[in-house]
């Protein structure tokens, strides 16, 4: 599903990980629940610091997953497959749940 190229560029990526970081899955049972679980699978196959746990939540939307410390409750939230932009935001989200600092300036944080 990722390219080698894109592939190379997160495994780099996720080198800045300092902390277990968990992608918890809530499938259901359509061709897209799939292909986020082997998008999410790939990525955790690059680290050994990503695991993707498969747990079926409540009324939530589906497919979905979310990302946590090991052990926290999840935080950030994404349903479905995330492209484009959204593939970045993912990406982020890995890297600061997993210890990685934001870089930003003071103004910029207060900003976002």
């Amino acid at each position: 599903m990722l390219s080698v190229t894109l592939r190379s560029q997160l495994q780099t990526y996720l080198r800045n990980i300092r902390r277990p970081v968990e992608l918890i899955v809530s499938q259901g049972g359509s061709q897209e629940s799939s292909e986020m679980l082997t998008m999410l699978n790939e990525i955790a196959s690059l680290t050994d610091l990503v695991t993707v746990i498969e747990e079926q939540q409540g009324d939530e939307r589906k497919p979905s997953f979310s990302i946590r410390q090991t052990g926290a409750k999840p935080g950030i939230q994404f349903a479905a497959t995330p492209t484009g932009p959204e593939f970045s935001s993912l990406v982020l989200a890995i890297l600061q749940v997993g210890g990685h600092p934001v870089i930003a300036d003071r103004k910029t944080m207060e900003q976002i």
